[in-house]
């Protein structure tokens, strides 16, 4: 059983049964994908991360790329390199006021926690160490090679090994200073609407990150649109006030729907643009954890930030994780949400 709480959307379609009102929407239906399709949005973030080193005083800062597929980083000097190189990832969000604003899990827009941090400086330790090892036995190559050379090329070989032996100073130095660095993320999040095309840059639109969790498990944020408007045709989710979010109840079986970007634009992308993907399950654990509810739906990467809905459209949680080989997902309870646009002044006051 799950107590309903009267939405936009749910009066807008009472208000269609009544003929009074036509919502924009062409079938006077309760279907949830026609109904919240377009409040559902593709996000886009692309991340680096600044290294900043201090030796003598002086600060020098490097910029770090890290492939999730390969483990590996790589370093670069000039910021634009390092975002040209950046791994781009995806994920789900949704519209939740008239203000442009969208909610969505932390990890999508690229925030990292400490655990990451010290994973990304041992990375960075063992790059450094094995450039090193590299551009040494390259230098004891090109020694050799010169001993050996004619004279007709000896003077390149030189310039390379000059060269070389000029990396090796600088990843001697940087090496030496990894362990009083600092290290900083900055993301470019973006956002992709319902019929946009993915590969088209002009389909992305700009967002700023104007709350992030600082708890591990409350794995949520919210963006906000720079013109802090919701574009028209969407109708948001409500999110209800923290005080009715507790009184919401939900038992084992209770049937549940996800709107998202499973795969993210790799199965979003359609002939007609970005379409979300509509998932049904059940409820499968009670609900007696403080944080977060379980659900046998089959999500995939790019699904994290998905809304998690009653039969009804009503807001249950923000899809964020899984259980490996299984079809168990973990919500994040829509109280926690209600909590931080209650304690943040992220509610849109009525006009």
């Amino acid at each position: 059983m799950i107590i309903h709480f009267l939405t936009r959307a749910n009066i807008c379609l009472l208000l269609v049964a009544m003929g009074f009102a036509s919502c924009g929407i062409e079938k006077a239906s309760g279907d949830l994908d026609e109904m919240y399709g377009s409040a559902v949005v593709l996000i886009r973030t692309e991340s680096v991360y600044q290294l900043s080193l201090n030796e003598y005083g002086a600060q020098t800062v490097f910029y770090l790329t890290f492939n999730s597929q390969t483990q590996k980083t790589a370093i670069y000097e000039k910021k634009v390199d390092a975002f040209a190189n950046s791994e781009v990832t995806e994920g789900t969000g949704f519209f939740i006021d008239r203000k442009g604003r969208i909610a969505t899990n932390r990890h999508v827009v690229g925030t990292f926690s400490q655990q990451d941090k010290r994973q990304l400086m041992t990375l960075m330790r063992d790059y450094s160490s094995e450039f090193l090892r590299t551009l040494r036995q390259k230098e004891d190559e090109l020694v050799v090679s010169i001993r050996e050379s004619y004279e007709d090329n000896i003077e390149d070989l030189q310039e390379q090994l000059a060269t070389t032996r000029e990396w090796i100073a600088t990843y001697n130095r940087l090496f030496a200073m990894l362990d009083g660095g600092s290290l900083t993320e900055e993301s470019r999040v973006s956002v992709a609407y319902k019929n946009n095309f993915s590969g088209k840059s002009s389909s992305y639109h700009e967002v700023d990150v104007v709350f992030q969790s600082e708890d591990d498990e409350v794995d949520l944020a919210v963006l906000q649109l720079p013109n802090r408007n919701t574009p028209e045709q969407v109708i948001e989710f409500y999110v209800p006030t923290y005080e009715e979010a507790k009184e919401i109840i939900f038992e084992p079986l209770d049937p549940v729907v996800i709107i998202g970007y499973n795969l993210g634009s790799e199965v979003g992308e359609t002939p007609q643009g970005l379409q979300a993907q509509l998932l049904r399950g059940n409820i499968s654990q009670a609900a007696t954890h403080p944080i977060r509810i379980m659900y046998n739906i089959s999500t995939e990467s790019g699904s994290s930030g998905s809304p998690v809905l009653d039969e009804d459209g009503n807001l249950l949680a923000v899809n964020y994780a899984g259980r490996i080989n299984t079809q168990l997902k973990y919500g994040i309870r829509i109280e926690h949400l209600a909590r931080i646009l209650d304690e943040n002044n992220l509610r849109e006051i009525p006009e």
